[in-house]
């Protein structure tokens, strides 16, 4: 069942902020219910009062009986499961250093109606979102999880606002020449279908489309958000499921795909490295070999669980995270006709593997017909 009411909590010891951010939750959400809080030492008291617990709550920074941050902390101890944003109108502080274990959200104050709709949409995907409570509690327990870096909230922005272009998108990215380079590289990818080489970025963007392009930048510099992952770890992993993606691709070329579903698979296959990142930076290493070391949901890869919920928080499609979220769970099938992004994702891995350890003749031999002929399309791409 769909859930459409949620439960908020808006905190700010200045009337006027509160008065505005009703106005706009109405008005963007009309059927979601409100409270307002201005002193911010009683908000136990207005939650004990509500029907359920909040399901987000958006606290001001700056405030004499009882800082944001120490507030949204006491909500994580009594509400974990809740979605907590912290406003800042501080300019003189970087939003990024005021990551802590307990915050999902920083917003700039005044934030735009934007900003306030992306948590909005988060925290709608993440109550509709297919995971079960007892994975709900344990995703709430993970401690610290990943900010979304700050050029990539300016890209997505920049992407979400009808008033900017593609040009806009490649001034942000050119302020990052790793970023840039890695666009480009991809760009000319045998792999995705290009015959002819570029080495123009705006050439790069527009080949590959923004969706792809966010999603190279999220993973490309999310090594910002990984404390933990060293430069070199972070590369390897990425590299690695960006190779998955391009193999990805190239198979659903073989099978006719559309173009959506090519960009879906490759979106699915490069962000599912967020979740293993994610592991990295929680002190687990032996990944391939311990996919379940969280427990955090039956049947499926704790990276895949993570990838979709680290997804949704930063801002994409619960479409795309619920494909993360199903990437090892691929239901046997040998006509590749019937074959889901799961399946397509699982038999490049398995061409890539065999590939590097030399026994692809082997590995092509024992599969049906019709699989020996897409690895053979695969390995063999007519121009």
């Amino acid at each position: 069942m769909v859930k459409s009411c949620f439960n908020v909590l808006y905190i700010d010891d200045d009337e006027f902020m509160l008065k505005a951010a009703s106005r706009l939750l109405k008005r963007l959400k009309p059927n979601w219910s409100i409270t307002l809080i201005q002193d911010p030492t009683t908000w136990r008291e207005f939650v004990a009062s509500l029907d359920s617990p909040p399901d987000l709550v958006m606290s001001d920074l700056i405030m004499p009986q009882l800082k944001g941050d120490m507030l949204l902390e006491q909500v994580s101890e009594y509400y974990p499961s809740s979605i907590r944003a912290l406003i800042t109108g501080d300019t003189t502080v970087d939003i990024d250093s005021l990551t802590n274990s307990w915050t999902h959200f920083i917003l700039p104050k005044p934030f735009s109606e934007q900003d306030f709709q992306q948590i909005l949409n988060c925290t709608e995907r993440l109550g509709n979102s297919p995971f079960t409570a007892e994975c709900r509690q344990k995703l709430s327990a993970i401690e610290p999880l990943p900010l979304l870096p700050k050029v990539i909230r300016q890209l997505r922005a920049s992407i979400e606002d009808e008033q900017c272009g593609c040009v806009d998108c490649v001034d942000i990215i050119a302020q990052e020449p790793s970023l840039a380079a890695q666009i480009i590289k991809v760009a000319n990818s045998a792999y995705l279908g290009f015959d002819t080489k570029t080495s123009s970025l705006n050439n790069a963007v527009s080949r590959l489309g923004l969706n792809i392009i966010l999603a190279l930048a999220t993973a490309m510099v999310s090594h910002r958000a990984f404390k933990r992952v060293s430069e070199e770890q972070h590369s390897e992993i990425v590299n690695k499921h960006q190779l998955l993606a391009e193999t990805s691709v190239s198979a659903a070329k073989v099978l006719e795909w559309t173009p959506d579903m090519q960009d879906r698979v490759y979106l699915v296959c490069l962000l599912s490295s967020i979740g293993v990142l994610t592991l990295l930076e929680l002190g687990y290493s032996d990944i391939d070999s311990k996919p379940d070391c969280l427990n955090l949901q039956t049947g499926l890869r704790d990276s895949d669980v993570l990838s979709a919920y680290l997804l949704i928080l930063w801002g994409y499609d619960l479409d795309l995270a619920e494909a993360n979220l199903c990437l090892g769970t691929a239901a046997t099938d040998d006509d590749p006709a019937n074959w889901t992004i799961s399946n397509v994702a699982v038999f490049a891995q398995d061409l890539l593997e065999n590939k590097a350890k030399g026994t692809l003749d082997q590995w092509r031999d024992l599969l049906p017909e019709s699989q020996a002929s897409l690895a053979y399309a695969i390995l063999n791409p007519v121009n």
